[in-house]
């Protein structure tokens, strides 16, 4: 399964591991604290919960994602980019596209 991992401060990362070792402590640990998860139109940004409480940075590719439903918020700290869930409700694996899209931002705001 291939995710992003989108830190604030440098460039995003392809990760393809089996969805076994992509478990919820990795992915809580990738975004340093509590899970939230945002839907955005064909994929799913897994940011800390408690991010703004903690002052995390701005996260700027992130926040251009999330732009695309929401101008009136940002997102702070390191974030993962999953595929949208599954019949079972499993994350499933960013397309190719999906992973381009999103390194044409990092080149736009880096």
């Amino acid at each position: 399964m291939k995710v992003l991992v989108i830190p604030f401060n440098s460039i995003p990362v392809v990760v393809n591991e089996s969805k076994k070792n992509l478990n919820h402590a990795w992915l809580h640990n990738s975004v340093g604290g509590y899970l939230e998860s945002v839907t955005l139109l064909d994929s799913i940004l897994l940011i800390n919960e408690e991010g703004k409480l903690q002052n995390l940075p701005y996260n700027k590719v992130a926040s251009e994602l999330f732009h695309t439903i929401n101008t009136q918020d940002i997102i702070v700290g390191n974030a993962v980019l999953v595929g949208p869930v599954d019949e079972d409700g499993n994350f499933t694996s960013l397309s190719n596209s999906k992973i381009s899209e999103v390194m044409d931002i990092w080149e736009t705001v880096k």
